[in-house]
């Protein structure tokens, strides 16, 4: 009984392994947070369908019209979708680690193994997917594109025709979920396909990494498909709009600066810049040892077109909008930089030892991150609570002094709207937002706090102009609220 006991450990080690570590990094998503979508779909489930069909994410809608049918709300039930989200990283990591260990030499050491286990997890622990996460009534989206794109990648690590059948279906479903997933696809199988032939410049290399690009540009185009389709049969109109490709390119390369620098503001600085280097470093020194010339140039195109499909949904977006959570496959090339650097690394105790313990600082820096940034975005949850309460004060106030019920508002701001609190310095994109700036979503978050159900209106002018001629730099109720008959007119400093 003991020894089978034993036995059964042993074989599951890596799985429990793997899904303390994302409890470990993750475990603090349990406690209630919030996004700037949060309150919408917290008071309006059916908005989990239309948005996505807007956008023409098929998969997404998918899990809204479910959602709607079993009145299953995933905002307030949202431990139950970061508990899945925590499995599906545990187990997209165990799908990749396991593929990748076998272009290893069975001999590999123990080290080796270990510094691949942490470079496939850098993947997965980083600030960008814990943006994901913020985004609790999505979870269960998010949780389907990464294990599908897992499965994908596993799939064609096999060869046969089937396989790649197979792969191509996860693929779609993967990309219908959350379209940026299809650049962590593309990255992990050509840099499997590279490493499969020992780094070195061949066709079926090659053909290989053709067959990758292939797969992910025809799931894309079903991506782009079904954003044109999908909201015309609803009737609604769709998000895809025309792009200027010429454009996207060069804010892509305006934002390579704080990109790498800080990872958004989001990372250690410069620890990206050095994590990389260094891994080009080994990369680079194992090739010209070896004289395998043709072999470099192929790698360096490689991780090159690596890097440059990172931006992938980027180059076709509308909007210039590079933020934490569309840049996603940015770490999943930091991380196969480090798989390289692994593969080519001495596999003697010395060398492997260091490689381990550089890899574990650069993946503990990374947990450590998440861990503070969503500090901060569970304390800007608070004070958005905090406000938006002495806000229902000052109406409560008014109206018992006036015997009046306060049924309509208008949203203004004054002259330079605060995105982010003064105490929040981690922070980028809608990642630590105030949730009154975002003027859409401001009526739905007074109702989530106060259960103040407040008709919206447009401003009137004189109201707008009234307040554009402040710049208040914290809240003050008594002269960002103008109380007229049964509306309050709300300036957004």
């Amino acid at each position: 009984m003991y020894s089978n006991c034993l036995r059964v450990l042993k074989r599951t080690r890596l799985v429990w392994v793997s899904i303390l570590f994302y409890i470990a990094v993750y475990g603090i998503m349990f406690i209630p947070h919030y996004s700037i979508d949060s309150y919408t779909i917290w008071l309006d489930l059916t908005e989990f369908v239309r948005a996505p069909i807007s956008s023409g994410r098929l998969v997404f809608a998918l899990w809204g019209w479910l959602f709607c049918w079993l009145n299953f709300n995933p905002v307030q039930c949202q431990w139950i979708g970061v508990l899945l989200f925590i499995l599906s990283l545990a187990l997209s990591h165990i799908l990749l680690y396991k593929s990748f260990l076998r272009l290893f030499p069975l001999e590999t050491s123990k080290y080796k193994k270990v510094a691949l286990w942490l470079s496939v997890g850098v993947i997965f622990c980083n600030p960008f997917i814990g943006e994901w996460f913020y985004f609790v009534e999505t979870s269960v989206v998010y949780a389907t594109a990464l294990t599908f794109c897992a499965l994908a990648v596993q799939q064609i690590t096999k060869k046969k025709t089937r396989n790649w059948i197979f792969a191509f279906l996860y693929v779609v479903i993967a990309v219908n979920s959350y379209q940026a997933i299809v650049s962590n696809f593309l990255i992990l199988g050509a840099i499997y396909f590279l490493i499969e032939n020992r780094f070195r410049w061949s066709w079926p290399s090659f053909w290989s990494v053709v067959g990758v690009v292939v797969m992910s540009a025809i799931a894309s185009m079903t991506a782009l498909l079904c954003a044109k389709i999908i909201p015309a049969l609803a009737g609604m109109e769709g998000r895809f709009s025309e792009v200027s490709i010429w454009e996207n390119i060069k804010y892509i390369i305006s934002c390579q600066a704080p990109l790498w620098k800080s990872g958004l503001r989001l990372m250690l600085g410069y620890w990206l810049i050095v994590a990389f280097v260094l891994c080009m470093a080994v990369v680079v020194m194992q090739l010209c040892m070896k004289k395998e010339w043709m072999g470099l140039a192929w790698t360096m195109v490689v991780l090159t077109g690596c890097y440059l499909s990172s931006f992938l949904v980027h180059y076709v977006n509308s909007e210039h909008w590079i933020v934490p959570r569309t840049m996603v496959p940015f770490f999943c090339f930091i991380a196969v930089a480090f798989i390289c650097a692994i593969w080519l690394w001495p596999d003697q105790k010395r060398y492997s030892a260091v490689a381990t313990g550089l890899i574990l600082i650069f993946v503990f820096g990374c947990g450590f991150q998440v861990i503070r940034v969503t500090c901060q975005q569970i304390q800007t949850n608070q004070m958005d609570k905090n406000e938006i309460l002495q806000i229902d004060e000052a109406i409560r106030t008014y109206e018992k002094e006036n015997d009046v019920q306060i049924t309509k508002c208008t949203i203004s701001t004054d002259q330079y709207i605060t995105y982010v609190y003064p105490q929040i310095t981690l922070f980028s994109g809608e990642v630590g937002e105030r949730i009154l700036s975002v003027k859409w979503a401001a009526v739905d978050a007074i109702e989530f706090y106060t259960g103040r159900t407040l008709q919206e209106l447009p401003a009137p002018e004189e109201i707008t102009e009234r307040f554009s001629q402040y710049d208040w730099g914290e809240l003050n109720v008594s002269e960002q609220l103008v109380f007229e008959g049964d509306t309050v007119h709300i300036c957004v400093y």
